[in-house]
């Protein structure tokens, strides 16, 4: 018995001991390489984490090669992730809001985390995600001029993986224009300024005078679009459905203190000194957010769970 088998022993033996009513939870062990189900409280039994039934431990196939030990998710999900509809997405589907964002300027790891804010932000309100244009990223760029000069998230991670696209819509830069820049809902401008924010829609570079430049597009976005003034560092979005429409009669402070100690308690404890923000008003109802993640005083650098 490997150390893989005896986790997974391990587990089951939790699972029937909390009385799971579901079969799905038991993982079947039929092969010597089968891993217990990705948790995200290590150690909690499966009667804390009901949220674990019916999902699998996820999969890394590589050249006919199993390197499954190395996933550290589940796929499927389990099934109350599966069902979930939130609260937060639009009852009315017959308007289309999107959310367009900057990628962060930093590193691979601080890239993924705003990228993970944004996509968790984009599950939750029920809107198109629109993914910026390919572009370099630090220190992923062959600066020997030999490979690609730039990258798209779909060179990373599977951004067409079912499960991900039953929960969030996302469309290229170019798809957003043609769709919506033909005075829908902006009207891109004539002449050259217009050529250059098509070219750089597809992918640009951070160099001010180039005809593919990206401040040629995020401009136009910053302008056309509702900027949050959000920091991931700073600030901590609150998602209430309860107290949430009282934010257009009262600011963040006001709404805060009018909430129940219990309540107060939580999301002083889930903050931990940031500025709590209430989701509503332009955040609920404009038709396009642009998250401005690649400048400094907006960087959605942290957690998407110590975030949303």
């Amino acid at each position: 018995e490997n150390r893989w088998e005896r986790l997974v022993n391990e587990l089951n033996k939790d699972i029937v001991q909390h009385g799971s009513s579901n079969d799905n939870a038991i993982l079947q062990s039929n092969t010597d390489h089968s891993l217990p189900l990705a948790r995200g409280v290590a150690g909690l039994p499966m009667s804390q984490t009901p949220a674990l039934i019916g999902a699998r431990h996820g999969s890394i196939q590589c050249e006919n090669e199993n390197y499954d030990d190395l996933a550290y998710w589940n796929d499927p999900q389990g099934e109350l992730d599966v069902d979930f509809v939130s609260p937060f997405a639009p009852s009315d589907t017959s308007e289309t809001k999107y959310i367009t964002f900057e990628p962060d300027r930093g590193g691979w790891n601080n890239i993924r985390m705003a990228l993970e804010i944004v996509l968790v932000f984009a599950a939750a309100t029920g809107r198109t995600l629109v993914l910026p244009p390919n572009t370099p990223f630090y220190r992923l760029t062959d600066q020997r001029g030999k490979g690609a000069k730039h990258h798209g998230f779909a060179d990373f991670l599977d951004l067409e993986h079912p499960a991900l696209r039953d929960k969030v819509k996302m469309i290229s830069m170019t798809e957003f224009l043609e769709r919506e820049g033909g005075g829908k809902m902006f009207t891109l401008p004539s002449g050259t300024d217009g050529e250059m924010i098509k070219n750089s829609a597809d992918h640009c570079f951070y160099i001010t005078k180039s005809n593919y430049s990206c401040e040629s597009i995020y401009n136009f976005l910053r302008k056309e679009g509702f900027v949050p003034e959000l920091q991931a560092g700073h600030d901590c979005l609150i998602f209430d459905k309860e107290h949430g429409a009282a934010k257009a009669e009262y600011n963040d402070r006001e709404l805060f203190d009018l909430l129940p100690e219990t309540e107060q308690e939580q999301i002083s404890k889930f903050c931990k000194g940031r500025k709590a923000i209430f989701f509503g008003t332009e955040l609920e109802t404009v038709p396009l957010i642009h998250f401005q993640g690649g400048e400094k005083e907006h960087r959605l650098l942290n957690h998407f769970y110590t975030f949303l």
